[in-house]
């Protein structure tokens, strides 16, 4: 344990955030919602009144979720610190020696643990890696510019890093170490 103070330790870990919340974003996406309510209402009293099929066909959300195999009382969240968005969801693999994972809200799955193993999105550029040597990642994206990609190391039971940025399409990914040795070069098919 560190005898350094918290506020020191947060100052180090923590990027501070000197801009104040954006409230009539949250308000627009607050009414935005609402529309949404009204409708799932409408489908509901339609299938009350005999329609139960159309009910399961428009709440039927296409968007990716955390698997269901994935242990919910040790799941991990990643938010964007100035959006709040969320990153990425992580949770051990019920009955195996794995993780569950949910990207971006564009890619979830489950994957076994393996030493080296990993897994790389192009679109958006994102993935994963058992690697626990890994500490810096960099996407080559189509046209050749290289974007540093954000890094997170989960520990405890799921003992695995996740690397993702906002935007682009990736070609390859370069893994290093923390002394910036490259450790793994992964090349996409990418059209």
């Amino acid at each position: 344990m560190s005898d350094a103070p918290i506020d020191e330790l947060l100052d180090v870990h923590v990027p501070r955030v000197e801009q104040l919340p954006d409230w009539d974003d949250v308000r627009r996406r607050a009414r935005r919602g609402r529309g949404r309510r009204i409708a799932v209402a409408a489908v509901v009293a339609a299938a009350a009144l005999g329609g139960a099929p159309a009910l399961a066909v428009l709440l039927h959300d296409p968007a990716p979720h955390l698997p269901k195999a994935a242990d919910g009382s040790a799941v991990l969240v990643v938010l964007q610190p100035r959006t709040g968005r969320m990153i990425l969801q992580a949770a051990p693999w019920m009955g195996h020696d794995g993780i569950c994972y949910l990207i971006e809200q564009s890619s979830s799955g489950c994957s076994m643990r393996s030493r080296r193993g990993a897994m790389f999105l192009s679109a958006p550029p994102a993935g994963y890696t058992f690697d626990a040597r890994v500490a810096h990642v960099t996407a080559v994206l189509k046209g050749g510019r290289r974007v540093p990609l954000a890094v997170h190391r989960l520990g405890g039971r799921l003992q695995v890093t996740f690397f993702a940025t906002g935007s682009g399409v990736a070609r390859a990914f370069e893994l290093r170490d923390a002394r910036g040795v490259l450790l793994a070069r992964e090349r996409l098919n990418v059209r």
